[in-house]
């Protein structure tokens, strides 16, 4: 039972060494210089072991992203309970969210390496990266839905609104806007954020 517990901890560590030595690569290198086998030799393993731990370049991108929203989620779980308090406006603080998730974003990886990621996400579409992709986003917009139920609830949005339906109209919309971000290496976050905010303004004067 030792000897198993100590393989999985080692199978652990080589796992976030090769994920260590990814991120910087993909931020220091152009995405198309970065390969398994360049990996794989900084890591001083083998190909093979990246392929078993990954699958394939693209599976590793999706485990970067994992990893880093495992991290963001579990600062706005830790927020929640300051949230139920406070009752905020519910469309600018989706505003914030929004520049939230792309610097966020931007933080972990470079925007070259996040059309890689929306491409691959798109393109997989019902197979594995797809769904694991769609279900990342699925679970921040449960965090948009929980903040709509609290302002429904502290009446700052109309009674008889759907916080989950609102939840997944909002994300989609901003999700619009972080692909535009993403696909313009010129558009800086301050001009996409103004751009995000009167989209809110002009969609929060439907329940004006």
């Amino acid at each position: 039972m030792a000897e198993a517990g100590l393989r999985e901890r080692k199978k652990a560590q080589r796992r976030e060494l090769i994920m260590d030595i990814a991120r910087r690569k993909f931020r220091d290198e152009p995405y198309g210089d970065v390969t398994i086998e360049s990996l794989a030799y900084e890591a001083g393993i083998s190909g093979v072991t990246v392929y078993n731990y990954f699958g394939h370049k693209a599976g590793l991108l999706l485990a970067l992203v994992e990893e880093g929203d495992r991290k963001l989620t579990r600062q706005l779980i830790e927020e929640q309970a300051q949230l139920t308090q406070d009752a905020p406006n519910f469309l600018g603080y989706c505003a914030d969210f929004a520049q939230r998730l792309r610097l966020h974003a931007t933080g972990n990886l470079p925007k070259p390496v996040w059309r890689e990621i929306l491409a691959a996400s798109i393109q997989s579409g019902s197979e594995e990266f797809g769904r694991s992709y769609q279900a990342l986003d699925r679970a921040l917009t449960d965090f948009l839905a929980h903040w709509a139920r609290v302002c429904l609830k502290a009446g700052t949005l109309p009674a008889g609104v759907d916080p989950d339906a609102l939840a997944d109209t909002v994300f989609l919309l901003q999700n619009a806007r972080f692909q535009q971000f993403m696909s313009d290496d010129s558009l800086t976050d301050a001009e996409i954020d103004t751009l995000m905010r009167r989209d809110f303004d002009q969609f929060g004067r439907l329940f004006a």
